[in-house]
């Protein structure tokens, strides 16, 4: 009975671990075709950059969040965005971070 209160008491603090170090930094929207930052800080270039990356393909409606992972920010993506231009997307990132 120990060892099973015990193990939960772990998982517990594990999922809580994980989901305190799991921030979101910022939150893009893009509505209309236009980018904002609805949440956060990010570098206004790199929104701008978010805007034109989604304009050629015309996505009208998506979210573009960062999530602080230890020490860096992991971008996630709404599926309205496809893979390539998800990869665009974390270039420029990598370009203004």
């Amino acid at each position: 009975m120990n060892v099973l209160l015990f193990a939960l008491i772990f998982v517990i603090l594990a999922i809580l671990f994980f989901q305190l170090q799991r921030r979101e930094a910022f939150r893009i929207t893009l509505q209309n075709g236009r980018a904002r930052l609805a949440k956060g800080k990010a570098p206004p270039g790199f929104i701008r950059d978010v805007e034109e990356i989604c304009r050629r393909p015309g996505i009208e409606r998506a979210t573009v969040s960062g999530l602080r992972v230890e020490s860096r920010v992991k971008l996630h993506f709404s599926a309205d965005i496809p893979e390539p231009y998800r990869q665009r997307i974390r270039n420029a990132w990598g370009i203004h971070s």
